[in-house]
């Protein structure tokens, strides 16, 4: 299984600020998100556990490792969030939200290409590690690459949690998106599913 966490809460998250690659580091609340999630997986063995290079995702992966047991430690530039552009740092209001989805954006990836980027570094990863798999990445990033995986969430809008758990296996060969947005406890058989 591939468990795939999308970093704590920054001062910007707070604001409503959108982040793409600036490097804005987990605020006090972040880190607390994270350890209680860390706490709800702990003592769980995963074969590596692989964060993007931005502070926040590295911090929250820095935390995941004080209570899980991964044998390999990794930073995959491949799962970063998107680039936004000229949106970056731009509070998210409608407008922007339009915008970074239904209009090109100077300087921004397109959402199609964050979505194959992390397809094929999910799909990789899946090749390389036999056992689970703990990722720390991005909103953004997360989310399109699990409307790359299941068509049928294409037209839903998926909002993911600070520290929130995606789960995606594969099934004869294939990714399988099998929950997304979950609290921790949640896989502790608490009724922590956030969507």
């Amino acid at each position: 299984m591939i468990y795939i966490v999308r970093h704590g809460e920054t001062q910007w998250n707070a604001e409503g600020r959108i982040q793409g690659r600036q490097d804005i580091a987990l605020n006090d609340r972040g880190r607390k998100q994270i350890e209680d999630a860390a706490k709800e997986l702990q003592g769980h063995v995963f074969d590596a556990l692989i964060t993007s290079p931005l502070s926040r995702a590295k911090e929250s992966g820095d935390i995941f490792a004080k209570f899980v047991d991964a044998k390999q430690r990794v930073i995959d530039p491949r799962i970063i969030e998107r680039e936004f552009g000229e949106l970056d740092g731009v509070h998210f209001s409608e407008d922007a939200r339009h915008r970074l989805y239904q209009e090109k954006v100077q300087g921004a990836e397109s959402l199609e290409d964050v979505a194959q980027r992390m397809y094929d570094a999910i799909q990789e990863i899946s090749e390389t590690y036999t056992g689970d798999v703990l990722i720390v990445s991005h909103g953004s990033a997360i989310t399109q690459l699990l409307k790359r995986i299941d068509p049928a969430l294409r037209p839903v809008h998926i909002h993911l949690n600070n520290a929130s758990v995606s789960l995606i296996e594969k099934v004869k060969g294939q990714l399988v998106v099998v929950e997304y947005n979950l609290n921790a406890a949640y896989l502790n058989g608490a009724d922590g599913e956030d969507e």
